[in-house]
């Protein structure tokens, strides 16, 4: 009986033997996970330079738009300045309008109001808490909102123009306080721009700034032309209206700029309407 004596050896170049199921066994497995890490360092990245400039870019806001307050509230006078076009302007809106277009504009005045509007800010502070669970930015946007309306009626008592007159006005009676600048388009427009603000810098797409550029510019504009249209407004008091919801973004970013540098990459955030879920 021959027995065989030779040692066995280990097999060294099994190529059946059982994945160890570590990383380096797939390179290409972890490929994707790279480019998420990668992805989200872009977006940490993208995040710290937007705070590093958002003071400077708030100051330069807040000097501007204190700039055309104040030049806008000398152009009282019909005879120089931008005042020159305000009587003309709203006789032209009188003489055409349509009943019509009246009651749709005042529907659209009447969503911007001071009734309309709290709630409005209160439901969509609601719904961003309720889908992101992120209780800073609806903060920061309820306080914008109350600060714009501060600024507003200060200007207002401190100016004292008084509104239109009545043969002008669509709807008379619906006005009491002073013209200039106008609430309805300081409130339009300092939702439009603080809050697609903080849209963008939680998210930090193109999307959201063209978006948010895009509604900036439109819903404001939509709001100035109904107050001309219906004759509580003169064009210096909407101008002068958007210039302090400039002055309140202005300020938004300046202290919103102060936050702690360093914070959780996987925090919940909000990229194109969908909630990103903390990896573990």
């Amino acid at each position: 009986r021959v027995v065989n004596m030779r040692p066995e050896h280990p097999r060294e170049n099994d190529t059946n033997a059982p994945s160890s199921g570590r990383e380096d066994d797939n390179p290409r497995g972890s490929r994707p996970d790279a480019r998420a890490d990668s992805g989200m360092d872009a977006d940490v990245s993208a995040a710290a330079a937007t705070r590093r400039t958002a003071p400077w870019a708030g100051l330069v806001l807040v000097v501007l738009g204190t700039i055309g307050v104040v030049l806008l509230a000398q152009t009282f006078n019909p005879i120089r300045g931008l005042g020159r076009v305000d009587i003309p302007t709203i006789e032209w809106f009188a003489d055409h309008r349509i009943d019509v277009v009246s009651d749709i504009m005042q529907v659209i005045t009447m969503a911007f109001g001071k009734v309309a509007m709290p709630i409005i800010v209160i439901v969509l502070c609601a719904a961003w808490w309720a889908w992101t669970r992120r209780l800073r930015e609806p903060l920061i946007l309820i306080v914008a909102m109350a600060l714009s309306t501060g600024i507003s009626l200060w200007i207002k008592t401190a100016v004292g123009r008084p509104r239109s007159p009545s043969e002008f006005l669509a709807f008379p009676g619906l006005e009491k306080s002073m013209s200039f600048p106008s609430g309805h388009v300081i409130g339009a427009a300092t939702l439009m721009l603080v809050g697609g603000y903080l849209i963008w810098r939680l998210t930090g797409t193109r999307r959201s700034l063209v978006l948010w550029l895009i509604l900036s510019l439109a819903v404001p504009v939509i709001v100035a032309a109904s107050r001309m249209y219906l004759g509580h407004h003169f064009p210096t008091d909407v101008m002068g209206g958007a210039c302090v919801a400039v002055i309140v973004l202005g300020i938004v970013m300046i202290f919103d700029s102060l936050r702690p540098d360093v914070e959780s990459r996987h925090s919940d955030t909000v990229v194109n309407g969908v909630s990103r879920l903390s990896r573990p």
